[in-house]
């Protein structure tokens, strides 16, 4: 018990520690321009809402008060970095995980404490945050341009492909390409020697560059346009280990009518009837076994590219997401007017 008692203590004087730093950070930091140049057109313009998104306008304005301020947070940075110390391999990879996740809890904390709404992509990470402090939270999923990200008739299938997409210097997606392609990828090369995987997206970590090396890789970098990489592959394939809230790159691919294995992680914020249009897999083993049944069934491949394609333009539209912001700013509006 004196033992647990202790361990109790360090913890919590850690952490007190880490607010403390954070605290200096923020202020260190703060861009006193940009906090200046907003505060003037706020008084000047008599704004009734602010909306902030982004680092680190979202914590130089925590503590303005006077007009209603709506945060869109989108994912909780805490849930990440709890997922990424769960999944952290070595002892140092452990402790350097565990101190970004107490500084994220630190900041979220004192960010939901501070603003009046606070928007979430996913249910998850509103649910997840709602343990940290109390505040009003919306979920307002994010939505995809149906019209841009649509079919392109000319663009035929490369078949065998596979492709993942993404910013490549991005934690989560370096560890699911190398995921994919040290324990997933051998396995479905068994049944079809032939397969290609692109990895397409910027910044590519030197990790990812080297997986060039294999003949049946070709990872892209930056690309113009990252629809005709999508349209011809097979298959798209998002292996997400670590991380939170919704992955955009499922609804572009289900609008250009791709079909989709992934984690469970990765499709934990879609809705049902989205996530039935999935193939969903977290072992190697179930994920290599259902890339293989999809390269083996055109139809299956098509039949479940045309139904999420038409999920997507129901359920995902930036229309629906923003009709959910007008309902917000008009209760917010009357508050404010009415008190």
């Amino acid at each position: 018990m004196a033992e647990k008692n202790k361990t109790k203590r360090l913890y919590e004087n850690f952490q007190f520690n880490c607010n403390k730093i954070f605290c200096k950070i923020r202020i260190s930091n703060s861009k006193k321009k940009l906090h200046k140049l907003v505060l003037r057109i706020i008084k000047e313009q008599k704004i009734d809402i602010l909306y902030i998104n982004g680092f680190p306008i979202n914590l130089l304005l925590a503590d303005f008060k006077g007009v209603p301020k709506v945060l869109d947070l989108c994912d909780s940075p805490t849930l990440a970095y709890k997922r990424e110390f769960e999944n952290s391999a070595g002892f140092l990879n452990k402790q350097i995980a565990f101190l970004k996740y107490l500084r994220a809890k630190a900041i979220e904390k004192y960010l939901l404490q501070n603003y009046d709404v606070i928007t979430f992509i996913s249910s998850i990470d509103a649910t997840f945050s709602a343990r940290l402090a109390r505040g009003y939270f919306e979920i307002i999923p994010n939505g995809v341009d149906t019209d841009y990200f649509a079919p392109i008739p000319s663009i035929k299938e490369q078949f065998p492909s596979l492709i993942f997409f993404g910013v490549m210097d991005f934690k989560p997606n370096v560890d699911a390409v190398l995921y994919f392609y040290n324990q997933i990828f051998p396995k479905v090369r068994k049944i079809f020697p032939d397969v290609h995987f692109y990895v397409v997206g910027k910044n590519p970590k030197r990790k990812i560059i080297n997986l060039n090396k294999d003949r049946g890789i070709t990872v892209t970098g930056t690309v113009k346009d990252i629809r005709p990489f999508i349209i011809k592959s097979s298959i798209v394939v998002i292996p997400m280990r670590i991380g939170s809230g919704m992955k955009n790159k499922i609804l572009e691919a289900m609008a250009l009518e791709k079909p989709i294995v992934c984690t469970s992680l990765a499709a934990e914020a879609l809705n049902d009837k989205c996530k039935s249009k999935v193939f969903i897999a977290d072992t190697p083993e179930e994920f290599a076994k259902k890339i293989i049944m999809l390269l083996k069934n055109e139809k299956i491949r098509q039949l479940y590219g045309f139904q999420g394609r038409k999920i997507v333009k129901e359920m995902y539209s930036w229309e629906r997401s923003s009709k959910k912001y007008d309902e917000l700013y008009k209760i917010l509006l009357f508050k404010k007017y009415n008190r």
